[in-house]
């Protein structure tokens, strides 16, 4: 199957094509993405529907909106073969590429480029997991919080009498020593 996809939102200068790409090539489909000069950006691919379906689901990624760093798709348009939309492939493809808009004359100028954006989005998507995490973190701490709270009001009165024994018990500890003497 082959299809054009659409995707809007805040989806450009966030590496969002690397994404596509290496979620594209690990699904085993064909094609490209670019960026267009509308800050949309096009997919084209070519697979199996259950891969591309798998595909759709990963590309319809909702980070922070509004956060410079986070990628947020607010919408997806897909175009099958033959339907009013489509556009095919604007350029020869092997595997699944992303075209940036000119031609890289070197195979080290790509491994620059590609390293470089896939560097890029390790580090958002570390950030992006480092929020989940402190969410998490921040919830836990809540959650203790609040259990300490309820052991307190269920268990307070027994702390309250304990300190009173230990008290109790220290004088009359005291009071053994001083006879002892």
């Amino acid at each position: 199957m082959k299809i054009t996809i659409i995707a809007e939102g805040w989806i450009q200068s966030v590496e969002y094509r690397a994404f596509v790409k290496r979620v594209a090539n690990q699904l085993g489909l064909r094609g490209l993405v670019r960026n267009l000069p509308d800050g949309r950006i096009e997919v084209f691919c070519e697979g199996a529907l259950s891969k591309i379906n798998k595909l759709l689901k990963m590309m319809n990624y909702r980070g922070r909106k509004g956060d410079a760093l986070s990628a947020y798709v607010e919408s997806l348009s897909v175009y099958r073969e033959g339907e009013k939309g489509y556009r095919g492939p604007w350029k020869e493809y092997g595997a699944f590429d992303v075209d940036y808009g000119f031609e890289i004359q070197s195979p080290v100028d790509r491994a620059l480029i590609e390293n470089l954006e896939s560097g890029t989005l390790y580090v958002t998507s570390s950030r992006d997991e480092f929020g989940l995490l402190k969410d998490e973190f921040s919830m836990f701490r809540k959650e203790t919080n609040k259990n300490f709270e309820t052991m307190e009001e269920k268990y307070g009165s027994i702390s309250e009498e304990i300190k009173k024994m230990r008290a109790t018990f220290e004088k009359l500890v005291d009071a053994y020593i001083k006879r002892q003497k």
